[in-house]
């Protein structure tokens, strides 16, 4: 019955007489024959034979072409004739005048048609053929269109992703009133449109009657404007709505259409039908009503919208063509009116394969980017965070609900880590993924296990998808406390440049695992260390060093002789000439290359790691540059001020391995000796510089330690002024220096270190030994 219909709908009446007319040239103005030729085919089956055809666009007739030429190239003799020069109007005059004779005259007339004639012949039927079909496939279902989309030519899901519309009731009122004010030929411009929908919620935001000239309901006319606006066309007071369900009677429905003709500011009637509240007569009954008022109107170009909803239950709907009416399936009302509803029509695009679709799916990124506000409180009640004090962990500390929330708001959007971390989720999203999530949700409709548009199910699966992943990385994120330096408040500039350069390629869980992580949320137990990092993600980056450095290792022991000893210092420098040589090269796309790149343009990331690295690495507390710790650090490890801040870094992990026991001892010396420096203020002893490195030369770090905490000692000693020796001040001062000069001498490590340094003879050591009893 479809198909009869849409023929009944093109094809003249019975008592139609052909009239032979000359082709409008005027018309065709295209360099490609078969454009030209399908061209005239349509003028003279319109204004001859009195067919009634729907116009295109100058796009969708070349796809037409395309589609028409694969099956003429198929015959070899056409195949030639399509590389010659065609005589266009000659060749369909032919063609028609020989489709025009009654059957008994035509097999005389068809053995002496020329080969351009029959050509023509050819490309009608193919080109009428694809014209029925494209009319027919505006009904179809997504679904359908998803599970057969290998059964269907290519050019057909082109025409229906490219050139009709199906996912938004508001683009389609919009493209065909745009039709009806260009000036041309009005018999080719559908001013009736007949849509199919399933049933939606976002129906029931469209007001009853609209306008509504009730006074009394003055703010419930303003949400009906903005949704009219939203759903159906921008320009509110352009548009009539009527839901059938409100009339009592047909002589209502009558005013109504009536009251529309005659009103020179509203173009556009949208009439909306429950179809479980009426029947198939009735709707009959209403398209009759509307071509009356159509053909009783004074004013021309008004589109009257007839838009049947059905229930998701019902497995089909009537559609039966009528002349000057266009039919058309609607999956959703809008695609972009609800906040966080991704464009399904581009993932429609991705999962058929369209090669002619190259433009990229920003509407997928700002779909994202909408959900981070209900991201909020799914990460607020599903993350565990610290509950430290404020001053020590600016994030990870104890708030209530409201003020969490507030600090993820900051987080997700001043800070920027949320569209960072919707980029990441982006990237999930190719082409395969996309097609194999529109499949599945394309069968799980078609086979009427769900009640909603394919649309719904595609949107709630990444949703979801999308809350486990924020989840998941948050958690991820925060575990060594990495978000509190974002709130610190000497967070500088660097340090939130490299947190994102880092955080956009951090290591996040393959798609697999991402689709595991459904209900499964990370709620792990924070624990606040005495110190938090300073340095962006430092421990990720200590653990991918000390792996280069182990691998390094490894490299080594596989070339050297192990029958020869290596000294502790040749094997060192071995290692920091591979981490050079690695450093140098350097992959952009690389957390190590990124964090090389950003400490060696800034000293106050230098600054940071450092710090970071003796307190976590060597359980030494570094403040600054004068700090007793970081003076005996830079002169042991080799980190010389004259390198660039990369290479300090490679050598911070290239030494430390030969040297961890030797500094791991002077931990406990060192830190009463801080204990003097923060009681007295900045009294700092100058390191003893370290000899040259050689390959045959150790230094005598037992006499350079030794040297160094008598000088820091004794300096301490010489500050307190012995003027004031009675002030309270100098009394605490000089009972301070006694304590950490006890717990410095009574380690059986440094008895042993002094007195033998001590014990031999030449003129620093004896100026050690001088200073060494002065204070005993």
């Amino acid at each position: 019955d479809t198909v009869d219909s849409l023929l009944l709908s093109i094809i003249p009446v019975d008592k139609y007489t052909f009239k032979p007319c000359p082709i409008a040239s005027t018309f065709i103005d295209s360099s490609n024959v078969l454009m030209k030729i399908i061209q005239s085919i349509q003028y003279v089956l319109q204004n001859c034979a009195g067919f009634q055809f729907l116009n295109c666009t100058m796009e969708e007739l070349e796809l037409d072409c395309k589609h028409v030429l694969n099956f003429i190239c198929a015959d070899s003799v056409f195949d030639g004739l399509m590389h010659t020069e065609v005589p266009v109007d000659d060749a369909v005059s032919e063609a028609f005048r020989m489709l025009n004779t009654p059957d008994s005259e035509q097999r005389s007339l068809r053995q002496g048609m020329s080969p351009h004639a029959c050509m023509v012949v050819s490309i009608l039927v193919q080109w009428f053929v694809r014209y029925l079909c494209k009319r027919l496939i505006q009904v179809m279902t997504p679904e359908a269109l998803t599970i057969h989309r290998g059964k269907i030519a290519s050019t057909y899901i082109t025409n229906y992703l490219q050139f009709q519309v199906h996912f938004s009731l508001k683009t389609l009122i919009s493209t065909f009133f745009r039709t009806l004010q260009i000036d041309g030929d009005s018999s080719c411009k559908p001013t009736k449109l007949l849509c199919y929908t399933r049933s939606s919620s976002l129906l029931h935001k469209l007001p009853m009657v609209y306008p509504n000239d009730d006074s009394r309901v003055e703010e419930s006319e303003k949400l009906s404007r903005e949704s009219v606006q939203e759903l159906v066309f921008d320009t509110d007071g352009n548009v009539m709505i009527l839901k059938l369900s409100h009339q009592s009677s047909a002589a209502s429905i009558m005013d109504v259409l009536k009251d529309f003709t005659r009103n020179k500011s509203t173009n556009i009637l949208l009439i909306i039908v429950n179809m479980q509240d009426m029947s198939i007569k009735a709707i009959n009954h209403v398209r009759i009503m509307i071509e009356e008022a159509e053909n009783n109107s004074q004013l021309k170009n008004k589109l009257y919208v007839l838009l049947l909803h059905f229930s998701p239950s019902d497995k089909y709907y009537p559609t039966l063509f009528l002349s000057g009416w266009d039919h058309h399936y609607i999956d959703t009302i809008s695609s972009n009116s609800e906040k966080g509803i991704l464009d399904v029509e581009y993932w429609f695009k991705q999962c058929c394969f369209l090669q002619t679709h190259t433009e990229p799916d920003d509407s997928l990124t700002c779909t994202l980017r909408s959900l981070l506000h209900e991201c909020i409180s799914i990460i607020s009640s599903q993350v565990t965070f610290g509950n430290a004090d404020h001053r020590k962990a600016p994030f990870n500390t104890k708030v209530s609900l409201s003020e969490r929330k507030t600090l993820l708001h900051q987080l997700l959007f001043t800070k920027r880590v949320g569209i960072i971390l919707c980029d990441r989720f982006r990237s999930y999203w190719t082409p395969s993924i996309m097609a194999s999530y529109v499949e599945q949700a394309a069968r799980f409709s078609h086979s009427k296990q769900s009640t909603l548009s394919i649309t719904a199910p595609i949107h709630t699966s990444v949703k979801i998808l999308f809350f486990d992943f924020m989840v998941h990385m948050i958690a991820l994120i925060n575990h060594h406390c990495n978000l509190d330096l974002l709130f610190a408040s000497d967070c500088s500039q660097p340090v939130e440049q490299l947190f994102g350069d880092i955080l956009r390629i951090y290591p996040i869980p393959s798609f697999e695992q991402l689709e595991k992580l459904n209900n499964i949320h990370i709620a792990s137990h924070i624990s606040i260390p005495d110190q938090l990092p300073t340095f962006p993600f430092f421990h990720m980056i200590l653990k991918q060093m000390d792996q280069l450095v182990e691998n390094g290792r490894e490299e080594i022991n596989k070339t050297i002789d192990l029958l020869t000893e290596s000294t502790p210092s040749v094997a060192s420098k071995t290692i920091l000439n591979v981490l050079e040589k690695i450093a140098e090269k350097g992959d952009s796309d690389d957390c190590l290359s990124i964090t090389w790149k950003a400490i060696n343009s800034s000293q106050d990331l230098w600054h940071r790691y450092f710090n970071d690295f003796t307190y976590y690495k060597m359980n030494l507390l570094c403040t600054s540059e004068l700090d007793l710790q970081h003076g005996l650090v830079t002169s042991m490890l080799h980190v010389n001020n004259d390198l660039n801040n990369c290479r300090k870094m490679l050598r911070l992990h290239a030494y430390i391995s030969e040297y961890q026991v030797n500094v791991a001892k002077m931990t406990t010396v060192l830190r009463p000796l801080g204990i003097i420096n923060r009681t007295l203020g900045s009294l700092h002893a100058n390191m003893k510089a370290l000899p040259a490195e050689s390959n045959n030369f150790q230094p005598d770090y037992a006499f350079i330690v030794t040297g160094f905490i008598i000088d820091v000692l004794f300096d301490a000693l010489a500050a307190i002024s012995l003027s004031e020796i009675d002030t309270t001040k100098a009394a605490n001062q000089l009972k301070n220096w006694q304590c950490v000069y006890k717990d410095t001498l009574t380690l059986p490590s440094m008895k042993e270190h002094i007195y033998g340094s001590l014990s031999l003879c030449n003129a620093q050591r004896t100026e050690l030994k001088d200073k060494f009893d002065i204070m005993q």
